[in-house]
């Protein structure tokens, strides 16, 4: 039985420490970044499986922009494995780009909040950072492979990703180039 969105419980937390590092049921945990973002994560940790999967959107389509969007969540509740789908907040809040790579603001590190919080959900559940997969596509992919490299041991899983932000659709480079942050921009051009 395919589970739909709306069925999921949803709870809005002030700290890392707030998400609960169990769970029976997929549950949308929604922590506050700044003023313009909030993270979103559809988790579901189990107590049966040492190994985590931990997927990134690439870019959405029109309807989906400006709301949470959670890809391939069903491989894992159908897999019956641990896995946390995070959503782009880049996209889903400030409603400027159809892709955001996970890289936040000029003033938010997401990947470091995403990597804070895996490192919560590791330590509770006393896994290994091999047991943990980060999988994703294009601006997804790009994330996985960022998400590897802060989490040492851990795997990416990246199909076609997008390595290099500004050599993506101009416009929506344009689009992201207001919010993203410029430091990130310049690195990742060089």
């Amino acid at each position: 039985m395919a589970l739909h969105m709306k069925e999921f419980k949803e709870l809005e937390v002030n700290n890392i420490c707030e998400i609960e590092t169990e769970h029976e049921e997929p549950t949308v945990y929604k922590l506050k970044l700044d003023d313009t973002l909030t993270l979103s994560g559809l988790y579901h940790i189990s107590k049966n499986t040492d190994k985590i999967v931990v997927f990134f959107n690439g870019a959405t389509t029109g309807a989906l922009i400006g709301k949470n969007h959670f890809m391939r969540w069903s491989w894992g509740y159908n897999a019956g494995i641990s896995f946390i789908s995070f959503d782009d907040p880049v996209v889903s809040c400030t409603k400027l780009t159809n892709l955001g790579w996970y890289i936040g603001t000029k003033n938010t590190d997401v990947q470091e909040v995403i990597n804070e919080i895996l490192q919560y959900i590791i330590e509770k559940n006393n896994l290994a950072p091999n047991r943990v997969v980060f999988y994703g596509s294009s601006g997804g992919g790009f994330a996985a492979i960022m998400a590897a490299t802060r989490l040492r041991g851990s795997t990416a899983i990246a199909i076609n990703p997008q390595t290099n932000i500004l050599n993506y659709h101009r416009k929506s480079y344009e689009k992201a180039r207001i919010q993203v942050r410029s430091a990130t921009l310049s690195n990742l051009s060089g």
